[in-house]
């Protein structure tokens, strides 16, 4: 069905530099078409996504952004350059629809594939390079990221500037990747694999078979029911920089469970930006923090955002706690937020199952699309007269288990314990 065996079927790219982290992995550059029937490629269309712009402009085509973006952003014209402001990426692709079929380039979609940055990095040190039109030497992972810097030296927000270099690279890969026999694809399966579970390429479809299996590995950035506990970050960079690429971060989650009804989370994210000017690339890091948490959480303290002026909201499911986190040049900041969980409250989802004298939790951590392996420290604790059963991938002493790692994918730690009558 996806490769059309009835009829057409076509899918959006959409392709992200993580240097300027967005929802779902990176700023848009450049977006493409992919129509697929009967097995072969009959048609592709790649451009530069201010060209889209451009063209909704001239035939006054305007678009009303989500609440929770217009109040966050203060913008009241929603641009198709920022159509990713949720993280799921079959939200994404709803809100793409009405952009792509404005510009003329037909509706239904029946997926969205998001490629960023470090996808194209590493397919470029396999080939050793690619030649792009206009480019007087092969572009390769070496010169990649200089030539992106020197296209976009003067980028504001809301700047029309052509990023003409990463539509023609965009087109370029793309048209390889089409034509690449069997053979020559799966000799790189494994870039394939590392990035898809890395999330530097995701893919979301309408088919619901498709849409499982991606799911179900973690490659359709879906915020499902899953992650029903644990916090979700998800940064927005509205600097006009490329400052993500001067960031260290460390995530700290502690849970405390207090009993079988009663959960405690403390969440901290401490960033560190190593820019040592105000000048493009480097920068401010001035980024709009949403935590994702279960919607029935008591949030207990909030700290660390800007002027403490911060929304909470409901949106996909979830209580949003959203605020500006930033971090100027040469400094450290640090952004705290605790809630508790009750089983009374009437969750549905409550973290903790019992099923006859066992108790089973299940903590999923979520990665932000384009991110960078940054540390993450994991840290249970639980009542004594628990005995705990399985603890796959944590370290257990006394009642308390404890992980050191790099969130570099979705992670998932099942715990077991048996207790008392």
């Amino acid at each position: 069905d996806l490769l059309g065996v009835d009829e057409r079927k076509r899918y959006l790219v959409l392709f992200q530099n993580e240097g300027e982290i967005r929802s779902t992995g990176g700023w848009l550059t450049s977006y493409g078409i992919v129509g697929v029937e009967g097995g072969q490629i009959r048609e592709l269309f790649v451009d530069d996504i201010y060209n889209a712009e451009g063209t909704l402009k001239v035939q006054n085509k305007r678009f009303t952004p989500p609440r929770s973006m217009s109040n966050a952003l203060k913008i009241t014209d929603w641009p198709f350059s920022l159509v990713n402001w949720h993280p799921d990426l079959s939200d994404t692709l709803t809100e793409a629809e009405p952009f792509i079929y404005e510009l003329g380039k037909g509706t239904p979609l029946e997926g969205l594939i998001t490629i960023d940055v470090s996808f194209v990095e590493e397919l470029l040190k396999k080939w050793g390079g690619i030649e792009v039109p206009g480019e007087t030497e092969l572009v390769t992972s070496e010169n990649l990221n200089s030539k992106i810097f020197q296209m976009h030296e003067e980028f504001v927000p809301g700047s029309t500037q052509k990023t003409t270099f990463l539509a023609n690279l965009a087109n370029e890969i793309v048209k390889k990747l089409l034509s690449m026999n069997i053979a020559d694809l799966m000799g790189i399966a494994d870039i394939f694999e590392k990035t898809l579970d890395e999330k530097h390429l995701q893919a979301t479809f309408k088919n619901k078979d498709a849409y499982n299996f991606f799911s179900s590995r973690n490659w359709a950035n879906s915020m499902s029911n899953e992650y029903n506990d644990a916090p979700i970050s998800i940064d927005w960079n509205w600097g006009g920089n490329k400052a993500n690429l001067y960031l260290d971060k460390n995530y700290s989650l502690t849970i405390n469970v207090r009993d079988e009804d009663t959960v405690d989370f403390i969440y901290s994210i401490t960033v560190e930006n190593s820019s040592t000017e105000n000048v493009y690339p480097e920068g401010d890091y001035i980024n709009y923090q949403r935590i994702y948490i279960p919607p029935q959480a008591k949030i207990l303290r909030i700290s660390g955002i800007e002027d403490n002026d911060y929304s909470i909201y409901r949106e996909s499911g979830f209580k949003v706690i959203g605020g500006w986190f930033n971090t100027p040049i040469e400094s450290i900041n640090t952004l705290d937020v605790s809630y508790r969980i009750e089983r009374k409250d009437g969750a549905s989802n409550f973290p903790i199952v019992i099923q006859e004298q066992n108790a089973f939790l299940d903590i999923n951590l979520f990665k932000q699309p384009g991110e960078k392996k940054y540390a993450y420290k994991l840290d249970i604790t639980y009542p004594s007269t628990w005995n705990l059963e399985s603890s796959q991938g944590l370290n257990s002493i006394s009642n308390q288990l404890s992980g050191r790692f790099e969130l570099n994918k979705d992670l998932e730690f099942p715990i077991i314990w048996r207790i008392p009558n």
